[in-house]
Order: structure tokens, then C-alpha cells, then sequence
């Protein structure tokens, strides 16, 4: 556990932003930036000091709109309806991002939605499946994934990723 409390939550990487979950506008509304969610998640999870009340910022990161939880980007939640493309390019202008790049929220392939903002990479590979990986080369996205027989292929080849179902 140590080392994985040294690592971040959120990390912008030139215009891209990587987050498990995503990055919701009520985050942003109560004034929390990136590097205040690391250090708050940090505090969290820091063993001499694990609280036994959560503050409500923490429990906001913790909960369903904080970057561990957060699927607004593709579903309707409980405590939010999913997002429209308006309100992500708000939280893309607030964090300074061009891109989403996320986990968490598993699809069939790496399939990115509202015209390549939001990245989702879970590929169903915890489930067994084969599972792909995002590859950015030369300022263009690919979807890379191993070989497989070809009696074992569906209907998810390999690519440059520019499908946008929304």
C-alpha cells in the first residue's frame, strides 16, 4: 500500500488527463483541482491518520462523483445523469485537457466518446476477455491489441480509433 500512495489519482500528461473513474462537474464546482484531489486522496488513505469521519470533500472524492467512481461520462448514476457534451467540454476547459482518458467503466473495445474527448481503455480484460491497450503515436491514437486465432476473433479488430457513438 505504501507505494501506491505515492502514486496519483489524477495526472495530466500534455493535453491529456488520466483519472480510474472521471472527473465530474460537481468535483469541480466545490473548488477541488487536481493536485488538492491527490494530496486529499493521499490523506485518505495515509494509515497513521485514516480517518474515522470522512470531511464531506472527502467523502465526495470517495463517493460516486469523485475520480474513482465517476461514469457520468457514459451512464446515468444515482446521484447524476450522464453527461452532455457542453458540460464535459466545461470540465475539459477547467482542467485544461483536450482529452479523458479513463478505466473503470468497461466497454467492448476502446471505443472513445463526444468526438474523441473521453477515452475509456477498460476492454473487459479483467473479465478474461482479450483486452486492448490505447497507443498514442505521432499525435494519433490506436487501439492495440494481441493476435488472436482467427476462429477466436469477433468482430473487434485492431485500429486507429475514430468511431464516435455520441
Amino acid at each position: 500500500g505504501r507505494w501506491l500512495r505515492t502514486r496519483n489519482t489524477c495526472i495530466k500528461i500534455n493535453d491529456f488527463y488520466f483519472v480510474h473513474g472521471g472527473i465530474s462537474p460537481e468535483l469541480l464546482k466545490n473548488g477541488i483541482t487536481p493536485l488538492e484531489c491527490n494530496e486529499i486522496v493521499r490523506d485518505i488513505f495515509d494509515t497513521s491518520s485514516f480517518p474515522k469521519e470522512y470531511t464531506e470533500i472527502q467523502e465526495l472524492i470517495l463517493g460516486s462523483l469523485g475520480p474513482f467512481w465517476y461514469r457520468g461520462y457514459f451512464v446515468d448514476g444515482q446521484n447524476y445523469k450522464q453527461l452532455h457534451k457542453d458540460e464535459l467540454l466545461a470540465v475539459l476547459k477547467n482542467i485544461k485537457a483536450e482529452n479523458i482518458i479513463v478505466g473503470h467503466t468497461t466497454q467492448d473495445f476502446i471505443n472513445p466518446f463526444f468526438g474523441n474527448k473521453v477515452i475509456p481503455i477498460d476492454s473487459g480484460i479483467k473479465y478474461g476477455d482479450q483486452g486492448e491497450g490505447l497507443l498514442w503515436k505521432n499525435g494519433v491514437f490506436y487501439r492495440a491489441r494481441r493476435p488472436v486465432p482467427h476462429a477466436a476473433r469477433r468482430d473487434r479488430r485492431g485500429g486507429r480509433v475514430s468511431h464516435d457513438p455520441g
